[in-house]
């Protein structure tokens, strides 16, 4: 066997394997011998048919299967003889253009056929330390207490009729409700509907439509759908909405006591109260510019580090990406085929974002083998305790799944990963 090997790229190489008519013959026999132990000729008991006879009844076949074994065998001897480390799915056959499939192999003709391979870049970071970033200040203003508050209030508000008055922005009206087109071609059935006045999802029509009426009370208004609506079989038509109001509800909130703050967060005072909401408030927030600053940092290393990856990985996470973003759609209860997006656009952008996430997982593999940054049993010790806490699992279930030598091992390389950004991030210049 003869290679020859064209270096495309960084991650692409081109090998041109030629297969001498020996060895091809070897394959052709080996195939026709293994046909004749299974097949059944009349006249014959089994693996006793004459070999030319077992050639004649394969057929063309046997030129396509020794083909197919010829790839599988020279290819793999071909890349290891070139040193090659192929990615996964990293191998494929070079074909001409509009070819379908290489020709069939023929007995005592060699066989030559060219694969790609794809194989990571070698990476040699820079400008990894130091890097200069800004941390978002945190400050928490009095409004976002007092807005938290007032949905610690709301999560125990009581929901009561409301017959002394007319409705209002945050009232929960109930009406029956119809509408038709003026030609009556189109209608909307009789139904009954609740609507939140004030809710950002309501069209301006309901909003004025069904403020200031009360119980009992009838109402007639117009709606001109635009022609961009999310509802496809409205857009563009104009309907009047015509019903009566069944029942109007407001949320009444508890009034803020000690009595209620030891209630919701076991504090003394309402005071105490606010000072905890604080606390979380900026807890969170500090939680926040730390991920700002991470990501910058990531942002600088990439920026400092241009390289190209190999497409079979940005496909494999691409394909990760659009897999889970189906599994979110399917927990929703949403048929993806039903929504109104651009996949064109929406997989043009993932694939952007996947080509990142490679770059930035490769150059964090890299880093932390050059700083000798390694996981040590404590912290996978601790990283099993705090995935049993968050998943709800004992820590002696989670330990089971890890026993699985690939799954422990993927941990060990996200944990790396993150131990690493750690690193970048305490070795960065922080405004």
């Amino acid at each position: 066997m003869k290679t020859t090997r064209e270096d495309v790229s960084a991650v692409r190489k081109k090998v041109t394997v030629e297969v001498p008519a020996a060895d091809v013959d070897t394959v052709f026999d080996r195939l026709v011998r293994e046909h004749r132990r299974r097949l059944r000729l009349p006249g014959f008991r089994p693996g006793k048919a004459p070999l030319e006879l077992v050639r004649t009844k394969l057929g063309p076949e046997l030129g396509r299967e020794a083909r197919d074994e010829i790839l599988r065998t020279f290819t793999r001897e071909a890349v290891l003889r070139e040193g090659l480390s192929p990615v996964e799915g990293g191998i494929w056959v070079e074909l001409e253009e509009g070819q379908q499939e290489l020709a069939p192999a023929v007995e005592g003709r060699d066989y030559a056929f060219t694969v790609s391979v794809e194989v990571l870049p070698e990476i040699e970071p820079k400008d990894f330390e130091g890097l200069r970033v800004e941390r978002p200040k945190v400050t928490v203003e009095p409004e976002e207490v007092e807005q938290q508050i007032k949905a610690l209030l709301e999560s125990r508000a009581e929901i009561v009729p409301v017959e002394d008055r007319p409705s209002r922005a945050g009232d929960m009206v109930t009406v029956e409700i119809e509408a038709a087109e003026r030609d009556g071609e189109f209608r909307v059935e009789r139904e009954e509907r609740t609507i939140r006045l004030g809710s950002d999802n309501n069209l301006p029509e309901f909003e004025r439509g069904l403020t200031g009426l009360s119980v009992g009370q009838s109402f007639s208004f117009e709606v001109a759908y635009p022609e961009d609506y999310a509802g496809e079989e409205l857009r563009g038509r104009t309907l009047q909405f015509r019903g009566e109001v069944r029942q109007i509800h407001e949320t009444r909130l508890p009034e803020l006591t000690d009595e209620l703050a030891r209630e919701i967060a076991d504090v003394e005072t309402v005071d105490a109260l606010r000072e905890r909401v604080e606390e979380v408030i900026r807890r969170s927030k500090e939680q926040e510019a730390d991920n700002a600053v991470r990501r910058q940092v990531l942002d600088r290393l990439l920026e400092a580090n241009p390289f190209e990856v190999p497409s079979q990985l940005v496909e494999h996470e691409l394909k990760h990406r659009l897999d889970e973003l189906g599994r979110r759609l399917a927990m929703q209860g949403v048929n993806p085929d039903e929504l109104e997006i651009d996949w064109e656009k929406l997989i043009a952008e993932e694939r952007g974002r996947a080509e990142r996430t490679v770059r930035e997982l490769l150059l964090l593999d890299r880093i932390a083998e050059t700083q000798g940054l390694t996981i040590d049993d404590d912290e996978l010790a601790e990283a099993v305790g705090r995935i049993a806490g968050e998943s709800g699992e004992s820590p002696e279930a989670v330990r089971r799944v890890l026993a699985d030598r690939s799954r422990r091992e993927g941990l060990k390389k996200q944990l790396l990963r993150s131990k690493c950004v750690d690193w970048l991030v305490e070795k960065a210049h922080i405004d």
